[in-house]
This record gives structure tokens, sequence and C-alpha cells, in this order.
């Protein structure tokens, strides 16, 4: 088994976005959005503010896998 992917072929990365009606615990501005991540534990959707970064909430998504990493201790740094 092999874990080498192929190159993508998009010059960019894109994972959509969508924003939240909640103030940035940080900043206090209105620039919070939700997105998906890949954390230590699998695929969490994240809510952070594109001002100043600060970290909102995350949450497991539902997955099909169990990741190699579930049950080590993680941080909140997202």
């Amino acid at each position: 088994m092999t874990f080498a992917y192929p190159r993508p072929s998009e010059a960019f990365v894109h994972e959509p976005s969508e924003p939240v009606d909640a103030p940035c615990p940080g900043c206090g501005a209105r620039a919070v959005r939700r997105y998906r991540s890949l954390r230590a534990g699998g695929w969490h959707r994240v809510e952070r503010c594109r001002e100043c970064f600060a970290f909102r909430s995350s949450e497991p998504i539902p997955q099909s896998y169990v990741p190699l990493t579930a049950g080590w201790p993680t941080s909140s740094a997202g």
C-alpha cells in the first residue's frame, strides 16, 4: 500500500466556507466563517475568525473510517 498521491491539477486549493451569524470571541468582528478542516482526530467542522484567526468551535464530522490518531490528545489550536 502506498501513501503517495498524484500532484493536484488545480493551481490553488479551495475549501468552501459559510458565514456564521456570531461575533468573533477575540476581536468582535463579524468575520467568523465555518469550513471543513482535517485535524489530528479526523475531519472537523471548524469556526474561525478571518480577521484575527481566533478559534470559535470545532465538531467532528461523521466519517467512514477511523483515523490512525483516534484517541490521541489534541490541542485547541485547530
